[in-house]
């Protein structure tokens, strides 16, 4: 049962630093707006140029175009229930309201989706049972860290607390986020390497999928990093500030552009500004690449640098 309406004499009063309070989350919304936009514009470059992908790749990149959407439409939500509805109303501003569910929630599971699909490719090319073994471990960590913030903080209540509550699942999520993030980094930029042969144009291409692969991992572990350090920092953890969730509620929508920016990569490698909808291979002199799902495949190396299975 809802409770009725303040009164403006009923209403808390507002503290000096309510901009520490409601700024985060209102730049967070507005930002995660931002990079679903930037999403919706991967998923139609992906669209026109791969329209001959297999079916699982398909329905992987759609299933988190719409996880994305529901994560999308559930911070519309909370930003009028904490600026429209319960403007001027602290008590409203400090109900967390669906943000455990747009955040921790859905952007553990996407991040999850996200890192599974590079440990399968990094055991395509590694065939390492330990490696792929500890980043599916890591990525496990940061699910359970993630869901089991969302279901204490909706069990238990709002922004008070937060912190004494939910510390251990924060620490499992953010942090098994940044470490996954960082052996997959690591991993595929040491094994991609090790496929460079003597030919120019084939280590310009490995060089590029390389850059692409630090920098996306690079960008979502750093923002782990900074989401957990202003949760765990005294001076301006919750209930002080709100700081923490700015970042995690972008989170989520960077593993998504993550995995669309190394999809859509296939396009830049094989010279497909124009957005041919034909995969070719790259035919260069004796050697021969083929740009695939999320990297390159020599044919002189046909067991160490692929990435085109599942």
């Amino acid at each position: 049962m809802s409770r009725p309406p303040p009164t403006m004499s009923s209403l808390p009063p507002i503290p000096a630093s309510i901009a520490l309070l409601t700024g985060p989350p209102l730049l967070g919304i507005m930002l995660n707006w931002w990079i679903f936009g930037i999403l919706i514009v991967q998923c139609y470059i992906y669209r026109l140029s791969f329209p001959n992908d297999e079916k699982h790749l398909k329905a992987l990149v759609y299933t988190l175009l719409l996880l994305e959407t529901v994560q999308t439409m559930f911070t519309t939500a909370d930003a009028f229930h904490w600026f429209a509805f319960g403007f001027g109303d602290m008590d409203s501003l400090g109900e967390l309201f669906l943000s455990n569910i747009d955040s921790p929630i859905l952007g553990s599971i996407i991040a999850f989706i996200v890192q599974l699909v590079f440990c399968g490719r990094i055991w395509a090319l590694s065939q390492s049972k330990i490696l792929s073994g500890a980043i599916a471990l890591f990525s496990v960590a940061q699910i359970v860290g993630g869901i089991g913030l969302g279901v204490v903080n909706q069990i238990s209540g709002g922004l008070v607390g937060f912190r004494n509550r939910g510390l251990a699942y924060t620490i499992l999520w953010l942090g098994g986020s940044a470490i996954t993030d960082t052996l997959i980094a690591v991993s595929l930029t040491y094994l991609l390497l090790k496929s460079k042969s003597r030919n120019k144009r084939a280590n310009d291409i490995i060089l590029r999928v390389v850059r692409l692969t630090v920098e996306t991992n690079a960008l979502t572990a750093t923002m782990a990093i900074i989401a957990l350090s202003l949760v765990v920092a005294p001076s301006i953890a919750p209930p002080k500030t709100t700081m923490f969730t700015c970042p995690c509620y972008i989170l989520g929508k960077l593993y998504s552009n993550t995995l669309m920016t190394m999809l859509n990569n296939r396009a830049y490698a094989q010279g497909k500004f124009n957005l041919i909808t034909k995969e070719t291979p790259v035919a260069l002199h004796s050697n021969t690449l083929q740009i695939t799902t999320l990297g390159i495949k020599s044919e002189n190396q046909p067991s160490s640098a692929s990435f085109s299975e599942l």
